[in-house]
């Protein structure tokens, strides 16, 4: 349960404070992608609210631009659920460097292209060290009940 709500307030806290402040990489939006795809929880919509107004706070746009992006986002991912298997490495890909791409353009982010390198290279490392923290758990519960 701390383990959760220590995620869930990185994801709204820290997250934007990062983009805002520190780093144009739009963390929070890909982790709002990233957890979309693999966690299927409609829970996404809101923190995609929360998320996009404390953006829009620290980063001094009008409000609510960048969560209504993020939920028109979110929507047509999970959309795509249905026909699509959307928790594969692929579709993440896919739908990152899609998201990534839109986000940067209508919020006019310079460096497009490194942005978009470097969104993949997080995701890729994210996705394969969660299936591997996620395979072995599953394996040391397995041989524990045994």
């Amino acid at each position: 349960m701390i383990r959760r709500l220590l995620s869930i307030g990185s994801i709204i806290v820290v997250f934007p404070l990062l983009e805002g402040t520190v780093i144009s990489l739009p963390f929070s939006f890909i982790s709002l992608i990233f957890l979309a795809t693999t966690r299927k929880q409609v829970s996404v919509f809101f923190l995609a609210i929360v998320n996009g107004l404390i953006l829009d706070l620290i980063t001094l746009r009008p409000l609510g631009i960048t969560g209504i992006f993020y939920i028109v986002f979110l929507f047509l991912l999970f959309l795509y659920e249905r026909k699509y298997e959307t928790s594969t490495l692929p579709f993440i890909l896919s739908a990152v460097f899609v998201g990534v791409l839109i986000y940067s353009v209508i919020f006019s982010i310079a460096h497009i292209t490194l942005q978009l390198i470097l969104s993949i290279i997080i995701v890729t490392l994210v996705y394969s060290l969660s299936a591997k923290i996620f395979r072995s758990s599953s394996v040391r519960r397995d041989t524990l009940f045994t």
